[in-house]
């Protein structure tokens, strides 16, 4: 079997998670009081990559520093948006250098509804893209 963990740089109350993460069967759900950034939360990813137990894990991030609203400005907006990403894809992809036994499978942000117009219709509407690494 896998050890199940889910993660996010927040509250659990945000968008109510803590009504359901347990329900679709995270054994482990890691939550923080406050704000915390992406560098943050990769580092605890990297600390259950590290244990020395045998145990597969299946872990599910949420990240934070890509979160909606960003700027009312779509030209601010988008560059920022991209300024974060790119640093959180850089985390994720030096994590899976570290830890070449892992897969990563990296799902991408859904249209931003709480983004300026133009800059939401830079997004697909019906699905989110994806990529795995090792």
């Amino acid at each position: 079997g896998y050890k199940t963990s889910f993660l996010f740089g927040g509250a659990s109350t945000i968008q109510w998670r803590y009504k359901y993460i347990r329900n679709i069967g995270f054994q482990n759900a890691i939550w923080t009081d406050s704000a915390m950034a992406d560098m943050a939360m990769a580092a605890k990813i990297d600390s259950l990559l590290s244990l020395p137990d045998s145990a597969k894990h299946f872990i599910a991030w949420t990240t934070r520093d890509t979160r909606f609203p960003i700027s009312d400005d779509p030209v601010e907006c988008e560059k920022l948006y991209y300024e974060r990403l790119f640093g959180t894809l850089r985390i994720i992809a030096d994590l899976a250098k570290k830890h070449p036994n892992a897969r990563f499978v990296v799902q991408g942000d859904h249209e931003p509804i709480l983004s300026p117009l133009e800059f939401q219709r830079k997004f697909y509407r019906r699905w989110v893209p994806y990529v795995v690494l090792n």
